[in-house]
């Protein structure tokens, strides 16, 4: 699976070991003119003995639903565009045709928040946590 919003680079196959591959896209949000600004975007896949019908990113509150085709997906929302604290963990999840989630795979929490890793993403969160207790 390709897709120039990664740069057009090739996305890792799923293996057993790893049946949902994820990738997440991010660019900063542009001043100006919004129709020039792209929204994050969730490409991936699915290890085709799941026989996944549907994937979806998963969050509290929410979720959004990513097309699949053959064992590859691919969604975007401004959803995922700095979501707040309270919204996390962001998950994508995959379902069979029964609905029954048959693997999933957590987003990045600091790339959703823009932030440069984990140390950032770990003092913004304690910050939130301590004044929203």
């Amino acid at each position: 699976m390709c897709s120039g919003s990664t740069g057009g680079e090739r996305l890792v196959p799923a293996r057993p070991e790893y049946p949902v591959v994820v990738r997440l896209s991010i660019s900063r949000r542009l001043k100006g003119d919004a129709t020039k600004w792209v929204p994050p975007i969730v490409s991936g896949a699915v290890l085709p003995s799941l026989k996944a019908e549907r994937v979806a990113v998963v969050w509290r509150g929410g979720s959004l639903p990513l097309r699949l085709k053959d064992t590859s997906f691919l969604g975007g929302s401004s959803l995922l565009y700095m979501p707040p604290f309270e919204r996390f963990p962001f998950t994508v999840v995959a379902y069979d045709a029964d609905g029954r989630r048959v693997a999933e795979q957590r987003l990045e929490s600091p790339a959703l928040r823009m932030m440069s890793g984990w140390d950032e993403y770990t003092a913004a969160y304690k910050n939130w946590k301590r004044s929203n207790g």
